[in-house]
């Protein structure tokens, strides 16, 4: 493929817009994250911490089994304490976990943190699509959500290049877990620039809901006793 060519194509995946490249940067931050820790996760539990690769195989499920829970307990927090502030929790809390990986030396070890840090990392995809939602009108979701898949793919592949090199010698699989715990801390410093939405809309005096108070207005300004006066001042 051309240089042009190449360029053009990560060109059309930056967008102008301040918020969405944010959201971009986001995604590209844990997409490589996911890609190093995946791709080199075998290889370092199973040449740096002694496990075999049965051990690593069945954690890795058990951390997948917990997605179940994991989606629908998030979404509900999400719902309560507000996104942004849930996804900023759930990558500090990764970020974390990842780093503690340096320290696990025995298969129960392995088994607690791989079961806590995926269903951990399993709640960040409701998280932010209901970021997104707050944020993005519904208009625009679409593309953007095309957009971040595709950001997704290049940043899980830069992940496996990375993950590949450290595999080069034993001495640096250490940077498997360093790497992603980084980019983790990393994205969870660009979700606080994001800005903060409104979990609940804003009620009206009488209790009544912002779509509500707009009917009620303009039934009543089509009353013959309502000036155009009232009426605009209404809206």
């Amino acid at each position: 493929m051309p240089l042009s060519r190449v360029t053009d194509v990560v060109a059309g995946l930056v967008p102008t817009d301040p918020l969405r490249r944010k959201l971009i940067a986001i995604r590209l931050a844990e997409s490589i994250g996911k890609g190093v820790f995946l791709s080199g996760s075998v290889v370092y539990f199973t040449l740096r911490v002694g496990l075999d690769a049965r051990q690593v195989g069945l954690g890795l499920s058990a951390a997948g089994l917990s997605a179940f829970l994991s989606s629908v307990l998030f979404g509900v927090i999400a719902d309560r304490v507000g996104a942004r502030r849930l996804l900023v929790i759930l990558f500090a809390l990764l970020a974390v976990g990842f780093g503690l990986y340096t320290l696990v030396d025995s298969a129960a070890a392995f088994f607690a943190l791989v079961v806590t840090v995926g269903f951990l990392e399993y709640g960040t995809g409701p998280t932010n699509g209901a970021l997104i939602g707050n944020l993005v009108p519904a208009a625009e979701r679409v593309r953007l959500k095309a957009m971040m898949r595709s950001v997704f793919n290049i940043g899980f592949s830069v992940g496996i290049g990375v993950a590949a090199v450290a595999a080069l010698d034993q001495r640096l699989l250490v940077l498997i877990p360093l790497t992603t715990a980084a980019l983790m801390a990393g994205a969870a410093l660009l979700v606080t620039r994001l800005p903060t939405c409104r979990r609940v809309p804003r009620r009206s005096a009488s209790g009544a809901s912002p779509r509500y108070a707009i009917r009620v207005s303009s039934r009543s300004s089509a009353s013959p006793r309502s000036s155009p006066r009232t009426s605009a001042s209404s809206w």
